[in-house]
């Protein structure tokens, strides 16, 4: 019986130690009516509380001071603009069973924004070890209109 539990306990430590991590990517593209000045989306990109405000599922948002090593971060280098990092802590609810109040949880987690010339790049740390990041831009669409697009969405370790 011995060796049973000992292999049981060598599976379950080599199980924890494995890096559990999925990397998805996705793209989203909307194209902008002519009748809208490109410039102005950019502008309400950059009004970043408005940014977050704009998410469903955030329920409040503050800003705290950034982290000197958040500019380390490689999905923030950008040749584009030296903006700053801005940090916001912001509370969300997810819904565990649709439609009852017991069947959602409250949870806490850090995002950060940096404007960028033609929009706003974001990154977030979720609980349970969910990182995302995105690009919100303008970008020039093929028929010569625009469109606002996350080319880099992705939902995988930042």
């Amino acid at each position: 019986m011995v060796p049973y539990k000992l292999f049981t306990g060598l599976l379950v430590a080599s199980l924890l130690s494995i890096n559990w991590r999925i990397s998805n990517t996705r793209r989203v593209s909307i194209k902008i009516p002519g009748s809208i000045d490109p410039s102005a989306i950019v502008q309400v990109l950059h009004d970043q509380k408005t940014f977050i405000a704009l998410n469903r599922l955030i329920i409040e948002s503050a800003q705290v001071p950034t982290d000197p090593a958040v500019y380390e971060d490689e999905w923030f280098q950008t040749p584009e603009t030296r903006d700053p990092i801005e940090t916001y802590n912001v509370n969300s609810i997810i819904r565990i069973i649709p439609g009852y109040d017991w069947g959602k949880r409250h949870i806490r987690f850090g995002t950060w924004l940096r404007n960028i010339e033609t929009g706003v790049r974001t990154k977030a740390d979720a609980p349970f070890g969910v990182s995302v990041g995105s690009q919100w831009s303008v970008q020039p669409d093929n028929p010569g209109g625009k469109m606002i697009s996350d080319p880099f969405a992705r939902n995988s370790p930042c």
